[in-house]
């Protein structure tokens, strides 16, 4: 019942709306013939940029937990 409740949480009625666009968007491009020319700068910058900041913001989190352990850690130690 636990991973049930974990897809949920993933697919969503608006999950499943964003993927009927996609798809939709996509036949019809196909049917009509339709196509496009994209810069593969701005794919790669609208993967990248993001990537960079859940990691900046990860390693952030990270320094601010190890200094609040270390302050934590530090008194015990003194009393030793």
């Amino acid at each position: 019942m636990q991973t049930v409740k974990s897809i949920r949480t993933i697919i969503n009625i608006q999950t499943i709306f964003v993927a009927s666009l996609a798809v939709l968007s996509t036949w019809i491009c196909r049917r009509y013939g339709w196509q496009a020319d994209f810069p593969s700068t701005r794919i790669a910058t609208a993967v990248v940029f993001p990537i960079v900041f859940s990691i900046g913001g990860a390693y952030k989190r990270r320094e601010m937990t190890l200094d609040r352990y270390s302050s934590m850690k530090l008194p015990a130690a003194t009393n030793s």
